[in-house]
């Protein structure tokens, strides 16, 4: 991953977990990503993505296969396991 966490947040206390990173992309952008893991499908979804402040939905694979050479899926994926080491939390399987 090329970008730099700045400031990294999980919510246990819902009924799937919540991310909120805010990251410093190698131009010098600021990105920030709120994104949740699903129980269900397994799988990490991003909700909102802000790009130097403006919104860009939940659209994420626009930065992640320019910037960072990697499916949405792959920079989310790392992304989370990133956060979980810090927090000490293991999403439940």
């Amino acid at each position: 991953m090329l970008a730099q966490i700045k400031e990294m947040s999980l919510d246990k206390n819902r009924r799937n977990p919540h991310y909120r990173v805010l990251l410093q992309s190698p131009d010098g952008s600021e990105l920030f990503i709120h994104f949740n893991y699903t129980y269900r499908s397994k799988t990490y979804w991003s909700r909102d993505v802000y790009y130097n402040n403006v919104h860009k939905k939940s659209q994420l694979a626009w930065y992640t296969q320019s910037v960072e050479e990697m499916t949405a899926q792959q920079f989310l994926e790392e992304l989370g396991a990133i956060v979980n080491e810090h927090f000490n939390f293991t999403p439940r399987r």
